[in-house]
């Protein structure tokens, strides 16, 4: 009795192990369906968004890159609406450039004839060395490169600047070369995304191989295991029908040995290999399929920087220099941060190398190539407008300070005797030695004495300069007046010395001779401005604005051949009265081209700074920097994490839990097999052992 309950309990364990192995079966084909099902989705959305973006997180998608790249590739085309406005507003604000042009080139012929070495050390007709220094051509360098950087720095120039770069960006050249950039780009990007469509259409449409999956593992995975499971359920109920019978009624009314239960059993033990085996075989077969996938989902779960180095070798991956740096942030900033609200820029994680071995992201190198130039001149304009810079040119410090010396201190004031040749000169030796005429040495070309206005004086602080009246009124008490010594300065007279052995009145004579040669040297410089004929001079001092024309008038500026706006100058030999009167008239010339500037900065500023600002940040650096800054990563770890959660903790769990729960199920059978097998052994002894003594007549005890 006690081997007939055991067997009944065991053959109950049997079954219970068997009915939770098909439950486990199904469960495991149901997750594993879901996780793939989820793996879609998610391949589905990433699609989804890669090709139109996402508002959160943020991302531009290609779709939307290629449709803003197409926008502003039309929009460069000669014709179209931006460019006719573009075209129109430049047009219209060539003023200003023209004005300041020609205010920095009435400077630079300013500059460029005081450094003329003729003005700078007068000579004579034989091209002799007067022994003379113009103080004031050099002294006016340091103002000349003030009033340059205040015109530079100034309004005027802000807006010419702007106006020029954005003409140089959006000039035909540089539009055939950013069109060129733009449709290569779009080339590019069109071929990544049917390379993105049909990599993951596998995944996403109907019939794909994903699919296919799926419902390979929900029908047949469902099916093979309830096969299997009402294959053991059918042994089961046998054995337990057996089992009964044995338990029940082994013998039968007439006392006769039943042969049910041990030919039940027999059939049970028997029959239960084939199912043994083919649970043993797909099960075995799913393990060693989902163990090497486990192995790779484990990789995946725990990826980082440090993993994929370790791996990029045996994967095929080049994680040495740049390219690993590269590889690494993209791995640690776009697929598996831990910083779920981070939204990194790829162009920040994409660098290149500069001459100098420094790294330049991809984002700087579009940035300086399509906003930065732009960018910089508009700056400066604000710069210019809200520095507590001069509101006007005409009113600038600077200006006025150079106009100042031009107009107050006479050029000849300041043409002075070079001290260390004079001394070097015998025909001086005596003056220089006497002590009232040696003050000879600082007299300047001017007659009177002169004092300095916004400059120092040579002899120090605000000292007067002295005149020529000075000297000669000493020299004149060594003898009495001659007549003038030179037609452009009277004053210059010499002296019939009373004593004709006063070697210092006659050296002092030779002083006299010595300064009429500078003064009515015809050696000095002067750049003239040249009407269109390049012969005949230009006067600036009579420039004006005609208000029919509504051009300016007598601006000494030219069409050349290639259309833009010239001067045309010549040096013309001077005399110092004359390169006197040059300079001075500078300070008209300057007044003139300054007050220009501002006109036109009041007339223009508003078509520059607004409209063409406004024209400039609509169609190209609006458009560009939404692609720059929206080519973000920030949903790539949604979709990774989305990736190995449903492919490894739910599909291949799930192939797991189907191979795990064969294995089981074929325990059970198995071990239903073994009790089966044992009760067949107890059941047909009995049987045999009964029919033996029926035989030979002795019964059976």
């Amino acid at each position: 009795m006690i081997c007939k309950v055991t067997l009944l309990v065991m053959v109950i364990v049997a079954l219970i192990g068997i009915l939770a192995g098909g439950i486990t079966t199904i469960s495991g084909v149901g997750r594993s369906v879901e996780g793939f099902d989820n793996v879609g989705c998610a391949t589905a959305t990433v699609l989804d968004t890669t090709l139109s973006g996402s508002i959160n997180p943020a991302f531009i998608g290609l779709l939307p890159i290629l449709e803003t790249i197409d926008t502003m590739d039309q929009n460069f085309n000669n014709g179209s609406a931006m460019m006719d406005d573009f075209a129109k507003i430049i047009d219209s604000t060539k003023p200003i450039e023209d004005a300041v042009k020609l205010a920095s080139d009435v400077l630079a012929v300013l500059s460029e004839a005081l450094q003329k070495a003729d003005n700078l050390a007068p000579r004579g007709s034989l091209n002799e060395d007067l022994l003379h220094e113009c103080v004031l051509c050099k002294n006016l360098a340091g103002p000349i490169i003030t009033a340059n950087k205040a015109l530079s720095e100034g309004a005027g120039a802000a807006l010419a600047e702007a106006r020029s770069a954005v003409a140089d960006a959006l000039g035909p050249a540089e539009r055939a070369k950013l069109q060129g950039s733009l449709r290569a780009a779009t080339s590019t990007l069109v071929e990544f995304k049917i390379s993105m469509r049909d990599t993951f259409s596998g995944f996403v449409e109907e019939g794909s191989s994903l699919e296919q999956v799926q419902m390979s593992i929900k029908k047949q995975g469902v099916l093979i295991g309830l096969v299997f499971c009402i294959w053991a359920l059918i042994l089961v109920l046998f054995s337990c029908c057996g089992t009964f019978c044995w338990f029940a009624r082994e013998k039968k009314s007439e006392g006769k040995y039943s042969a049910s239960p041990h030919r039940i059993a027999c059939c049970v033990w028997g029959c239960a290999f084939i199912p043994i085996f083919l649970c043993f075989l797909v099960g075995g077969l799913l393990m060693v399929v989902s163990t090497p996938m486990a192995a790779v989902c484990d990789i995946m779960d725990k990826m980082d920087r440090a993993l994929l180095i370790d791996i990029g070798p045996g994967i095929g991956l080049t994680l040495e220099g740049d390219q690993g740096e590269m590889l690494g942030d993209i791995m640690d900033k776009c697929l598996v941060t831990q910083d779920r609200m981070s939204n990194a820029n790829i162009m920040d994680l994409v660098f290149s190398r500069k001459p100098d071995g420094t790294k330049e992201t991809t984002r700087d190198t579009m940035v300086m190539t399509i906003s930065a130039p732009i960018n910089m001149a508009f700056d400066g304009l604000n710069k210019a407008f809200g520095n507590g810079t001069e509101p006007t040119m005409a009113n600038n410090r600077g200006i006025l300070a150079l106009r100042n010396l031009l107009g107050k201190n006479p050029a000849s004031a300041f043409v002075l005797p070079v001290a260390d040749k004079i001394n070097g000169d015998l025909r001086f030796s005596a003056m220089m030695s006497d002590t009232d005429l040696q003050a000879g040495v600082a007299v300047s070309m001017a007659c009177a004495d002169t004092t300095p206005d916004g400059i120092e004086s040579p002899g120090g602080g605000s000292s007067a300069i002295p005149g020529i009246n000075g000297f000669v009124a000493k020299l004149a008490s060594r003898g009495f007046l001659l007549g003038p010594s030179s037609t452009s300065r009277p004053c210059l007279k010499k002296v019939a010395c009373t004593n004709p052995a006063d070697l210092a009145c006659q050296s002092g004579n030779n002083f006299i001779g010595l300064k009429a040669q500078v003064a009515d040297s015809n050696k000095y410089v002067c750049r003239r401005f040249l009407n269109a004929d390049k012969v005949t001079t230009c006067d600036l001092t009579l420039m004006f604005w005609n208000s029919v024309t509504m051009t300016w008038n007598n601006d000494c500026t030219f069409k050349d051949s290639s259309g833009k706006r010239t001067m045309y100058t010549m040096d013309k030999a001077c005399t110092m009265q004359e390169f006197e009167d040059y300079l001075k008239g500078f300070d008209q010339v300057m007044e003139k081209v300054f007050a220009r500037i501002d006109t036109e900065a009041g007339n223009l500023g508003a078509e520059i700074d607004t409209k063409l600002r406004n024209l400039v940040n609509t169609f190209l650096i609006t458009p560009a920097m939404s692609i720059i800054d929206g080519v973000t990563c920030g949903f790539m770890p949604i979709f990774y994490r989305a990736v190995v959660d449903g492919l490894c903790f739910q599909g291949v769990v799930g192939l797991r839990m189907v191979a795990t729960s064969y294995v089981v199920l074929s325990i059970f059978m198995v071990f239903l097999a073994i009790v089966m097998y044992t009760f067949w052994i107890f059941a047909v002894n009995n049987y045999n052992a009964y029919v033996k003594a029926a035989t030979t007549g002795g019964g059976l005890q």
